[in-house]
């Protein structure tokens, strides 16, 4: 007869331990990131900015509320006349003046505050709200869209 032997195949829940080497790498790799992480949040190194809008037409807007939800666009320094946002109309528009208007809010600003609506020299538009500091690259949001706030502004000049 031969004799058989058993081996004990129960698993007590705790598996292999991992090699130190590859506990040694993970840690070195973690401490390589948070050091590269500070290294570029205290030097700029890395770092993507949006350069401030320079050049241009720009235009102080407020908007204000008028019956049955149309928006009224009020031109602050008066050059253009009021205009008119329907109902229905503009969909953009009003999406972005809302989510403003909601930061306004939220930091307990008023309606007083115009907002910066302004086109470079390259037709490239944008919007500044004066009371918060925030800035809106309008073309990021495609063409049609910034179309929406270049007809508030009026036409873009010609190039001679």
């Amino acid at each position: 007869m031969t004799s058989a032997t058993t081996t004990d195949m129960t698993n007590t829940g705790t598996g292999p331990a991992a090699p130190s080497y590859l506990l040694a790498g993970i840690i070195g790799l973690v401490l390589t990131v948070l050091a590269l992480v500070a290294v570029a949040r205290t030097t700029n190194v890395g770092a993507s900015r949006l350069a401030q809008p320079v050049g241009g037409t720009t235009i102080d807007l407020r908007f204000e509320d008028g019956p049955g939800g149309s928006i009224r666009v009020i031109d602050v320094a008066g050059r253009l006349p009021e205009q008119v946002l329907l109902p229905g109309q503009e969909g953009f528009v009003r999406v972005a003046l809302r989510s403003l208007a909601r930061e306004r809010l939220a930091a307990g600003l008023g309606r007083e505050i115009p907002f910066r609506l302004g086109r470079l020299d390259d037709g490239r538009l944008w919007l500044r709200d004066l009371a918060t500091g925030r800035l809106l690259y309008l073309d990021a949001y495609g063409q049609e869209n910034a179309r929406s706030f270049a007809r508030l502004i009026g036409p873009q000049p010609r190039n001679p």
